[in-house]
């Protein structure tokens, strides 16, 4: 990746987290549920550092709860659903899926 290449304010942060979510977002679009779960738990304690919108940076553990339900690792998903619920005692997306 070029970014990772260059000398700028980029360099680190798409090393720390962004080249793995990157490549995470890749293998779930091709249903290598294993891979994403992998990728994503590595970066998710990191993710905060890339800013953007709490909406932007919650695809990232959306991502990784749909990813260990699809990838049969259900104990990890509701472990991350129970955190969720945990966190955000009013989240709207666990409560449709109940």
């Amino acid at each position: 990746m070029d970014a990772m290449q260059r000398e700028d304010d980029n360099r680190a942060f798409t090393a720390e987290v962004g080249h793995d979510a990157a490549r995470a977002i890749r293998a779930f679009a091709h249903g290598d549920h294993a891979l994403c779960v992998q990728l994503l738990r590595r970066v998710r304690s990191g993710a905060h550092r890339f800013g953007g919108s709490h909406a932007q940076r919650d695809v990232l553990d959306l991502t990784l709860m749909e990813a260990a339900r699809r990838g049969g690792m259900e104990a990890l998903a509701r472990g991350l659903e129970a955190e969720r619920v945990a966190l955000r005692p009013r989240t709207r997306v666990l409560a449709l899926a109940a």
